[in-house]
């Protein structure tokens, strides 16, 4: 939150409190806080300032003074703040900004809106341990909850969730929630135990590891959303699940930890029946990401140390053909734990620590600015391929 140098006057319930005011000195105003708009951009896009232009402003009147962007755990004073929800164009894309009396806020990317994060807010004295499960923009703001009483969870492609929720000390649940649905989610399967849960490309099918038993051994399953499930043949080898895989022109893929490293098998069929077969074993367990660009330029975002004492840093870069590197992004005495990017390769979701506070970031991998998604939380951060919500405003 900014403060401006003048006052943009509250409409509507101001209006009756304070009187009237004239058109002419709303233009003005209105006029003040989209330029203050539009220099913050180009000092958050490091461009020059005739570089952003203003697009289209739109009067409305919010319900509180989260202006539109509430923050989970906050507390705004609830009550009609008339502003302007402000879209500016950059050589970055389109922007958007909300604005209240003497205040603006920041709201992001267009394209952020597009996708969300997905995280568990605890339930105090739940006896199975299961959270809520909240979704908010990347940007951190708008909390909206999806699922009451979830014990993990995994976002799919298509915007759908597979969850699981504790029943007992010795039974979980295997949820699915649709691409588009909230609050009613419909139970797949019942087991001990459940892990790495993923969608086939069409989304009428699941896959996931199951333990039937305490001391059963990991398995496969697989089923349709409507229907019941079937176990697949058995691994070649005991081991914990890492990763199942199930692209559409790929067969699916399990990944399992053993003591020999990271071992891979795709489910394939061989005289009329299904079975594993080997694919070899996968590098370390790093996290980190890297995919093709073009022909030249890979996208690379990894964990390294640097300085003297070495401490953590976290690196979002490009990467030529022939070697050379340019930074997109530094994060400073940053242990990444985990990372995910948006399909079309514009946003990075990456979790880690810095000292003993877990943090989440999101970067924006075309411009480079990054910003702190999430606060310190207790569990589990992921992306979802689900547009983010926006709170209601009135027109104004």
């Amino acid at each position: 939150m900014r403060h401006l140098p003048k006052s943009l006057c509250i409409l509507g319930l101001a209006i009756a409190l304070v009187g009237s005011i004239t058109s002419a000195s709303v233009a003005a105003e209105a006029v003040t806080v989209t330029e203050q708009c539009r220099l913050d951009l180009a000092e958050r896009l490091q461009v020059e300032a005739d570089r952003i232009t203003v697009e289209k402003t739109e009067p409305v009147t919010w319900m509180s003074w989260a202006l539109g962007l509430q923050r989970p755990g906050r507390a705004y004073a609830k009550m009609l703040v008339s502003g302007l929800r402000v879209e500016l164009d950059s050589p970055f894309g389109r922007y958007f900004y909300h604005t209240g009396e003497e205040v603006f806020k920041y709201a992001g990317p267009e394209r952020m809106w597009s996708n969300s994060a997905l995280y568990l807010e605890p339930i105090k004295d739940e006896p199975n341990f299961n959270g809520n499960l909240v979704q908010v923009s990347l940007l951190g703001t708008n909390p909206q909850a999806l699922l009451a009483g979830v014990t993990d969870f995994a976002g799919q492609a298509n915007g759908a969730v597979l969850a699981t929720r504790r029943t007992s000390r010795s039974g979980f649940s295997l949820l699915y929630l649709g691409p588009e649905a909230r609050g009613e989610a419909q139970a797949l399967a019942g087991a001990f135990e459940f892990a790495c849960p993923v969608l086939a490309p069409q989304g009428d099918q699941y896959a996931v590891f199951f333990r039937p038993m305490v001391g059963a051994a990991w398995a496969v399953e697989r089923g349709a959303l409507e229907g019941q499930p079937s176990t697949l043949p058995t691994l070649p080898v005991a081991g914990r699940p890492y990763a199942l895989a199930w692209e559409e022109y790929m067969p699916l893929v399990a990944t399992v930890r053993t003591d020999e490293g990271l071992l891979r098998f795709r489910l394939v069929e061989k005289d009329g029946a299904e079975g594993w077969e080997a694919v070899g074993i996968m590098p370390g367990d790093e996290p980190g990401f890297s995919a093709l660009l073009n022909k030249s330029f890979s996208l690379v975002i990894d964990g390294s140390t640097a300085g003297d004492p070495p401490r953590p840093v976290t690196r979002v870069y490009t990467e030529h053909f022939l070697g050379a590197q340019e930074d997109i992004v530094v994060l400073d005495n940053f242990t990444m734990t985990g990372v995910e990017v948006t399909a079309d390769l514009r946003f990075a979701l990456i979790t880690g620590k810095r000292e003993d506070k877990r943090l989440t970031y999101t970067v924006d991998l075309y411009s480079g600015e990054y910003w702190e998604t999430l606060p310190e939380t207790s569990g589990p951060v992921k992306l979802l391929a689900r547009p983010s919500h926006w709170e209601p405003a009135l027109k104004g």
